[in-house]
């Protein structure tokens, strides 16, 4: 493909695996595995370094970014468009709710059985994908985003209708109750590694590699004997299953559930994710969605002191700039945000390199 194409599905690096015979030390000395280190760290302490709208915000961000994942694994490593994960979050969502406040289920059944469901759901919505693509995938997806729109406006009994249910149970395993934003946020933290360390794996593996040569090249796939249509439903399947958790999890720390959570303004903004972020790496749906989450929250603090009719502006400053962000990254970096760090990080350790040899001691 060249370069100046552009694609919602563009490929990402190849892997680059430790040499064979390479010590554990040099790998702990690895830039990249400091990083991640780093990044682990910071993710540890940053609740007891925010304010508690801040602490809100990382884990709506930690949520959000379990389900961006699961996007970014159906779009950017299996190459089938979606425009459903907000009705996904919703089945998930709704699901937990009614088995744990109608049945008395508890919270990690529901957290299991909340991500199975939605997996059935969404490998349904999946299976035009045996026969279309492309724009026509698109639709048929955002078929699928309405007609569960209209079921859980219709389906009262369980769903609670227009008005959604309120009430529901803070999250709770084996005893303990997850009461404090920072108790949930450390749950979901561990969802979300766990999440991440599972999408990565499977990306090496035959799996990943079946969807990588089913996005570049679905004909090639087919021709070497590949299951293109197994390996898209599977896709839908497993990328459903982490939104369906993300849902679970959304509802037990929101405390409630509502049609209006789960609208196509919410599966767009996913779209919006892992395109500013990076397409195929799981550290750019993190990325994307992070700074998508946390955009309002800092427009707010930066327009503070805005009155008169800069106040009916202010409402729609992050919808603009989300979008703006989006045709930035697509004209001058289609890697993303994770793109744009490491090209600029190479560059400054190049420099670096250069400063260092033109040194007369490092000569000598």
């Amino acid at each position: 493909m060249p370069e100046s194409t552009l694609s919602l599905t563009a490929q990402p690096p190849p892997l680059e695996l430790p040499a064979a015979g390479r010590s554990a030390r040099s790998r702990l000395g690895d830039p990249r595995t400091l990083g991640l280190g780093a990044v682990l760290l910071l993710g540890l302490a940053m609740p007891y370094l925010a304010d508690p709208v801040w602490q809100r915000i990382l884990l709506q961000s930690a949520i959000v970014a379990i389900a961006a994942i699961g996007l970014n694994l159906l779009v950017g490593q299996a190459g089938q468009l979606s425009v459903g994960q907000g009705a996904l979050l919703a089945v998930g969502a709704y699901a937990s709710v009614y088995l744990t406040t109608e049945l008395d289920l508890p919270f990690i059944v529901s957290l299991v059985a909340g991500g199975i469901l939605t997996a059935a759901v969404g490998t349904v919505i999946g299976l035009p994908s045996l026969r279309i693509q492309g724009l026509y995938l698109v639709m048929a997806t955002l078929a699928g985003q309405l007609v569960i729109k209209w079921v859980i406006l219709h389906w009262t009994a369980v769903t609670g209708g227009a008005n959604g249910r309120i009430g529901v149970a803070p999250p709770s395993l084996f005893g303990y109750r997850f009461q404090s934003v920072i108790d949930q946020y450390y749950l979901v933290f561990v969802i979300l590694v766990l999440t991440a360390a599972l999408v990565a794996f499977m990306g090496r593996t035959a799996v990943g590699r079946a969807w990588a040569l089913t996005r570049d090249a679905e004909h090639i796939a087919a021709a070497y004997g590949q299951a293109v249509g197994k390996n898209k439903l599977v896709a839908f399947t497993v990328s459903s299953f982490l939104v369906g958790v993300a849902g679970v999890l959304f509802a037990h720390t929101t405390g409630a559930v509502n049609p209006d959570f789960f609208g196509l303004d919410v599966s767009i903004s996913y779209l919006i994710m892992i395109v500013i972020g990076g397409l195929g790496r799981v550290s750019g749906a993190i990325l994307g969605a992070v700074v998508i989450t946390a955009l309002p929250e800092v427009l707010n603090l930066l327009t503070g002191g805005l009155d008169g009719q800069w106040l009916d502006f202010r409402p729609y400053l992050a919808q603009i700039l989300s979008g703006l962000a989006v045709i930035a990254v697509l004209v001058l970096e289609p890697g993303g945000l994770t793109a744009l760090i490491r090209n600029l990080g190479g560059r400054l350790g190049e420099r670096g390199r250069r400063l260092l040899a033109a040194r007369p001691d490092h000569r000598r």
